[in-house]
Parts: structure tokens; sequence; C-alpha cells
């Protein structure tokens, strides 16, 4: 993660766009990243839970995140959160976020996990990071089920980024 730059300024979660019917809006999220880019943040932070991505499934997660991108591509950063309740779909949303050339943000370990003082770094990474995508570790506070230990951050740090 060498350019750290494109990370400042207001970067806001992008909430879920849907239909009448229920069903992801592809208008109203390239709508919704206009908007938000027409106001000035300097990126968007997409498919978390603010998204609602706990409710949705891969191929959902999947059209809003390619079209926030098709709207901010070149305009604003795009961070796309990729954490899944399961590796399988995690590692499959950070290869689509790779394939569409902007920076999945993997989860270190998932939200219902505990850590215990002998895990490694590793423990609860999705995969390896993909090859060319800067990724950033994240963990959840403790009161959503998370305990990092001191011991644990400290081998964290170690793990290059």
């Amino acid at each position: 993660m060498s350019d750290l730059k494109k990370y400042h300024g207001v970067i806001p979660a992008f909430y879920a766009c849907y239909d009448e019917e229920g069903n992801i809006s592809p208008e109203r999220v390239r709508g919704l990243t206009r908007h938000l880019i027409g106001k000035g943040v300097n990126g968007l932070y997409v498919g978390g839970s603010s998204g609602e991505c706990i409710y949705q499934g891969v191929e959902e997660r999947k059209v809003v995140l390619e079209n926030v991108m098709a709207e901010a591509k070149g305009k604003v950063v795009v961070i796309a959160h990729v954490a899944c309740n399961n590796t399988a779909d995690s590692q499959v949303l950070a290869a689509h976020a790779e394939s569409l050339g902007w920076t999945p943000l993997p989860p270190f370990l998932p939200s219902t996990s505990t850590c215990p003082s002998t895990a490694s770094p590793s423990t609860g990474m999705i995969s390896p990071p993909p090859p060319l995508t800067p990724t950033l570790s994240s963990t959840t506070s403790p009161t959503g089920g998370v305990a990092l230990t001191t011991s644990l951050l400290r081998e964290m740090k170690k793990t290059p980024v």
C-alpha cells in the first residue's frame, strides 16, 4: 500500500439502492454515485454493512460494485469491502473487485470470531491478497464479538501491506 494519500478526505459508506420490488437498482446506484461525486467526496466505500452487505448475495454485491465503478472510474477512489460470512464468497468478491481495477478491503477476521493469543497474523484472512491490489487489514470492535489481543496486534503489525 504505497500511496495512502488517495485514502485522505471524505470517503463515505455507500448505501444500498433498491427498486420498488426490492432488487438492486443499477440506475439508482449510478445516480447516487454521481450525486456523491458531485458533492465533492474523495472516494466511496462500497459493500460494507451500511450498504446492507449481510443481506445481499454475492451477485447483488457484484452489481452494486460494477455500477459504482462504472460511474466513479477515474474520478474518486473506490474501496470495495469484500467481507462475507464465508471464505469462498469473500474470495469471489475480492477477485471481482480486482478484475474491475479497484481496491478490495478484506476482513482480518469474521465479525463473530475471537482472536486467540496464539493465532497467526494470517488466521482469518480470506486468501492471499490478490496479487496487484493493495489490501487493508481490518477487524471489528470487541463489541462486535472480536477480541483482538495486544500480542496478536503486534504480530499483525509485522505483516507487510
